[in-house]
């Protein structure tokens, strides 16, 4: 049995909410198949997804941070969706035929669950979201949990080879714990720029490391190149070192992250 039973967590809470439905649209049909309306932190805590499914069907989300829910009525939920930082959302889905309920989602919160710092049993362990559970928003959170599947492979591999049959639970967490910590980290930083989220990360200032990183943060509400990038390696798809490519540092240095947006729209074509 474990000697250490207490189990620390910490929880970061951007209060996000979804509304969704789904619609059949008139047509012709967009010449696009996603479309993404994102927020914009500080301020603008709305988002839009739409996209293409089964059946000719569209899928319908609203999102808002800080409890900025996005209503559950027809009427309020196209209201919704006109106040949006692109008219597109809206136009698309103004004149569609709802075939759904509008169903919310409000679980939202980064809850980490720190098992590295107790003593579990032998051959017990803990992985995936009973671990480190993401917000939803970022699509990380089965990506990081077949990586966990990873490490434990690779961690049983290592600890059979010494035909051991009692295998050191804590050895296992600590690494899984360094494979989690740079998506949580990814998670919270960007949840922390909105001011309503709870017990957001303070980003510590002073040092060329920190500045570049609040520069980074601020460019992307006014940079679609920059803020696409964000989003493939938050999304798994690119390295992190990206962000320190020598184009994306001169984009960084060069270009006043004074400008304030709205937010963006995003559209990929068929």
């Amino acid at each position: 049995m474990a000697t250490k039973s207490r189990i620390y967590f910490t929880i970061i809470n951007p209060l996000l909410g979804y509304a969704t439905r789904r619609y059949r649209l008139l047509k012709p049909q967009p010449d696009w198949k996603v479309m993404l309306v994102s927020q914009s932190p500080p301020h603008n805590t709305r988002l839009g997804y739409l996209a293409q499914i089964e059946n000719g069907e569209w899928i319908a989300t609203l999102g808002g941070y800080g409890r900025d829910y996005p209503p559950l009525s027809d009427r309020d939920f196209l209201d919704f969706a006109r106040s949006l930082a692109s008219p597109k959302f809206y136009e698309a889905i103004k004149d569609a035929e709802p075939i759904s309920p509008i169903y919310a989602h409000r679980a939202t919160a980064n809850r980490l669950r720190h098992y590295d710092k107790i003593e579990l049993p032998h051959n017990f362990v803990v992985l995936g979201d009973a671990v480190c559970a993401l917000c939803p928003v970022y699509g990380q959170g089965m990506t990081v949990s077949a990586l966990s599947a990873i490490v434990l492979r690779n961690w049983l591999q290592k600890e059979y080879s010494h035909s051991s049959t009692i295998l050191k639970s804590s050895a296992f967490q600590k690494k899984l714990a360094k494979n989690n910590l740079l998506h949580w980290s990814l998670a919270t930083s960007q949840d922390s720029q909105f001011p309503t989220t709870q017990s957001r990360r303070e980003v510590t200032s002073g040092g060329l490391l920190s500045w570049y990183t609040n520069r980074l943060l601020q460019l992307t509400n006014s940079d679609p190149h920059t803020y696409t990038q964000l989003i493939q390696i938050v999304n798994l798809l690119r390295s992190p070192l990206q962000l320190y490519h020598p184009k994306v540092i001169f984009r960084v240095v060069r270009k006043s992250p004074s400008k304030k947006t709205n937010g963006e729209c995003y559209q990929l074509k068929r």
